[in-house]
C-alpha cells in the first residue's frame, strides 16, 4: 500500500526525471525515445499500457484539481490564481 500522498510525490518524480532529460522538449523527446527504443519489446508494451493509462485521465484530473484550487482560494476569501493552462 502506498502513503497518503503518494500520487502526487510520483507526479513531481515524473516531471523531475522529465526535466532531466535535456534543455528543450524536443532534447526531452529525443531522449526518451532513445532509452524506448532500447527497452526489451514487452518492457515497451507494459509501458506503452502504463502510460495510456494515465495520459487519457491527466486531462481531466488536471481540470479537476484547478477548480478545486480555486474553490479552495474562494472559500479562504483569495483570488484565484491559477488557470487552465
Amino acid at each position: 500500500m502506498y502513503g497518503a500522498h503518494e500520487f502526487w510525490l510520483a507526479l513531481h518524480r515524473v516531471v523531475a526525471a522529465y526535466r532531466d532529460e535535456g534543455l528543450t522538449t524536443d532534447d526531452r523527446l529525443e531522449s526518451i525515445l532513445e532509452q524506448f527504443s532500447q527497452m526489451p519489446a514487452i518492457a515497451r508494451r507494459e509501458l506503452l499500457a502504463d502510460f495510456a493509462q494515465v495520459a487519457v485521465n491527466f486531462q481531466d484530473i488536471y481540470v479537476a484539481c484547478v477548480a478545486s484550487q480555486r474553490q479552495i482560494e474562494e472559500a479562504k476569501g483569495k483570488k484565484p490564481e491559477v488557470g487552465v493552462a
